[in-house]
């Protein structure tokens, strides 16, 4: 998991992260194979989803544990990542120290501040009301 959340993380792809919407497809998709987000009955839900397999959600959970998450252990698998990459040779550690460096301070500017993560997650049900999967691959 730590190596998918922190490629996910580094796919920045198209999005433009000063349109809000765009913000929270970028949550959304660098959180997949950890959590899901559905629309049930007008409300956005959570489900965090099963270690064994990442397609089966295990329970629901509430936007705080999400914070956590972003806020305590994705910083904390990013620092781990760069302690095992300190033991390797020094041409590949630097560019790889620098990879997750970039990788730290993005997620930090996107979701360093709760607020907006709520209004990410708000705004999150915008965008799965609105947009398709087929407009995902194109």
């Amino acid at each position: 998991m730590n190596m998918e959340l922190i490629n996910n993380i580094n796919k920045l792809g198209n999005y433009d992260l000063s349109f809000e919407l765009q913000c929270s497809f970028y949550l959304r998709e660098i959180l997949k194979g950890i959590y899901d987000f559905k629309i049930i009955d007008g409300d956005l839900r959570i489900y965090k989803l099963n270690n064994e397999n990442s397609s089966t959600a295990c329970c629901r959970v509430d936007i705080e544990e999400l914070i956590y998450f972003l806020h305590y252990k994705v910083p904390r698998i990013i620092h781990k990542e760069k302690q095992v990459i300190l033991q390797k040779n020094l041409m590949e550690r630097n560019e790889k120290i620098n990879r997750l460096d970039r990788t730290y301070h993005r997620v930090r500017d996107c979701f360093g501040k709760i607020d907006k993560i709520y209004k990410c997650i708000d705004i999150m049900r915008i965008y799965l009301k609105y947009h398709t999967e087929e407009e995902t691959k194109s």
